[in-house]
């Protein structure tokens, strides 16, 4: 068979950690869900999941493999570092800054490439692990826009390819092997991420630039002009932020649900003495899965925790600052000890820089800086900080990870359902062949597809307990066997290069794999909820949410809005209670289909300027 550009790296298997089953664990047995509802089968596997023998079942090795490339990142970053930057010059201190500056830039390429986060075997990628490069590199292939640049053609051209690929990893290497850095060193770089930005958003949150941009834009400064101390004011925000989220009926569930499944929680004399503690009864014939009191007191404390490492840093007492710097370390900790996504070399990079900003280079805040800071400096972190906060409290519009609202237990999320009669269609998406779905042929591989992440989900995202029934009621006209179910979130990680989990993405590209693959009506849905709004909507009453349900040719069909009090109704309490919030469902209903924006034309990509975009709006009736 010829090679195909398609199965590039493809040879680069890592299935031979399947050889290694220690700490596994197999799917339910098929006799329990075997001729179940969908609600039924979720429930079984929201059982296994809890149980205290339970967990997800990877694989010690799975886990060994996540580990082991954070060796590797930090290795392959000394080393780089050692050999580039002169560190024994008579009078000169350690390069410190130099340190946390070429940190910053490897992070970012490492992320690019793909070897960092929703990588591996933990996101189900064996053939390559790793293929973000693949996508940098592939004119043709689907890109998602920012919100505020829509009307730009949806797949990757000749320039994004330049940019993005050779000219954002040369610069990069280039920094990386200076000495010291400047200011105009660092300004191409600088640039070319904020081109993603504007020009291909999707790689702007797969790079972490999120994060990463922000901190380069700093250092397009130099120290007078309010570099490091721009750096610190964005990493206090950043983190104020991301603990500041977590301020809510949310945050407990995927608080706990990281602690019930993580390896040194499942299977120990004490897995049931902590589910005894965190639920109601989880482990009855009859579970109760809702969440005690101690649960949410212990979340809420973490959470307070997470806000209170960056403030205390604000200060310029070494023991004050110390304190706080120990809370974000021990915070990122817990988050490499017991979360089940590869999240593990941001988290140890961020510790790195924290400790190296707040503590090393100075202590604490450098507060005297502030006021010699550069105006267009200080004008690009306050446009982020209104920015952010306007995604803090209209979730619907700004992707999580650029409002920094990490890890809340408060995400957008969504199932699509395609007719398996349709299922060949998505062969005609341009993407690595390691990521293009097809149909299951087994209960494993509908477990390890499907059922075990959204049965988690359940337990550990408070909207996706409302996608539940949504999908329930979506299905009561089909039948289940005719029915391919895919989790949106990877599934349009995988095809697009990487969204870091942003679910907010796929309500605005199902219309997009709809016109792609050429779907008829009811050949693919989207059934989706939103966040809530973040801390402190709750003071002004019971946050709320939207759900709907897309179809890919047609657009929305349904659609309405859920609160935190519906989620958390005492009924319930287990899956199978989701006919509670039924009523939910019946809220406004699409009375004219419409046809969702169409694509830019091969044309356009070519250079011709020629856009078909259209601003039709669906009419909906009580």
């Amino acid at each position: 068979m010829a090679w195909e550009w398609k199965n590039a790296g493809s040879s680069l298997s890592v299935e031979w950690l399947r050889k290694y089953p220690a700490g596994g664990l197999p799917p339910p047995d098929e006799s329990t869900v075997r001729g179940k509802s969908f609600v039924e089968i979720t429930e079984t596997c929201v059982r296994r999941i809890h149980a205290s023998n339970g967990g997800l079942g990877i694989p010690n090795a799975f886990l060994y493999w996540h580990w082991a490339m954070v060796g590797l990142f930090l290795s392959g970053f000394l080393g780089v570092f050692f050999l580039t930057t002169p560190v024994e010059v008579p009078g000169r201190d350690f390069p410190w800054l130099t340190l946390v500056q070429k940190l910053i830039i490897w992070f970012g390429v490492w992320e690019s490439l793909g070897l960092g986060a929703i990588h591996g075997p933990l996101a189900g990628q064996m053939k390559p692990p790793f293929i973000d490069w693949w996508y940098r590199f592939t004119p043709g292939t689907l890109k998602y826009n920012a919100p505020f640049m829509p009307f730009l053609p949806h797949f990757r051209n000749l320039l994004d390819v330049l940019v993005e690929g050779p000219l954002t990893y040369g610069l990069a290497l280039r920094c990386l092997c200076a000495p010291t850095l400047t200011a105009e060193l660092i300004q191409p770089l600088a640039l070319c991420g904020i081109y993603e930005l504007f020009f291909d958003y999707g790689q702007h949150l797969s790079s972490y630039g999120t994060q990463n941009l922000h901190c380069l834009i700093c250092m397009c400064f130099s120290e007078a002009e309010g570099q490091v101390v721009g750096m610190q004011l964005f990493l206090v925000w950043f983190y104020v932020c991301s603990g500041w989220c977590k301020i809510g009926p949310w945050f407990k569930y995927l608080n706990i649900s990281n602690l019930m499944t993580a390896k040194f929680m499942v299977g120990r004399a004490w897995s049931s003495t902590f589910r005894r503690l965190a639920f109601h009864d989880a482990e009855a014939s009859v579970p109760d899965f809702r969440l005690t009191r101690a649960a949410a007191l212990f979340s809420v404390a973490c959470a307070l925790g997470e806000v209170a490492g960056p403030l205390l840093c604000l200060s310029n007492s070494k023991s004050v600052v110390w304190l706080g710097i120990f809370f974000i370390c021990c915070m990122h900790l817990y988050i490499v000890a017991t979360l089940v996504i590869d999240v593990f070399s941001w988290n140890v990079a961020d510790a790195i820089w924290c400790t190296v900003l707040f503590g090393v280079l100075r202590t604490g805040l450098d507060w005297g800086a502030i006021s010699s800071m550069s105006p267009w400096l200080a004008g690009w972190l306050l446009l982020h900080v209104a920015y952010v906060i306007y995604g803090h409290f209209v979730p619907d519009q700004v992707t999580y990870v650029l409002a920094h609202r990490h890890a809340a237990g408060n995400f957008c999320q969504g199932v699509l359902l395609i007719r398996k009669t349709a299922a060949w269609k998505l062969g005609k998406l341009k993407a690595h062949s390691s990521n293009v779905p097809t149909a299951a042929e087994s209960w494993a591989e509908e477990w390890f597809g499907f059922y075990s992440l959204f049965a988690y989900l359940w337990s550990w995202n408070l909207p996706s307990k409302m996608l539940l029934p949504i999908v329930e009621d979506l299905l009561s006209t089909d039948n289940l066997e005719e029915i391919m179910l895919l989790n949106s979130v990877p599934f349009f990680e995988g095809i697009m290069g990487h969204l870091r989990f942003d679910g907010l993405s796929s309500l605005k590209l199902v219309s997009l794999l709809g016109q792609v693959c050429d779907f008829e009506e009811g050949e693919c849905r989207l059934a989706w909820v939103g966040a809530f709004p973040s801390f402190p909507a709750q003071l002004f009453g019971t946050p709320t949410a939207s759900w709907k349900v897309v179809d890919s040719k047609v657009g929305v069909l349904k659609e309405g809005t859920f609160d935190t009090k519906s989620l958390e109704d005492p009924e319930y309490r287990r899956p199978s209670d989701c006919h509670c919030l039924r009523g939910l469902l019946r809220e406004r209903r699409c009375e004219d289909s419409y046809r969702p924006p169409l694509l830019l034309t091969s044309a356009f990509q070519a250079g011709a300027i020629k856009t078909g975009w259209i601003n039709d709006t669906p009419k909906f009736r009580r």
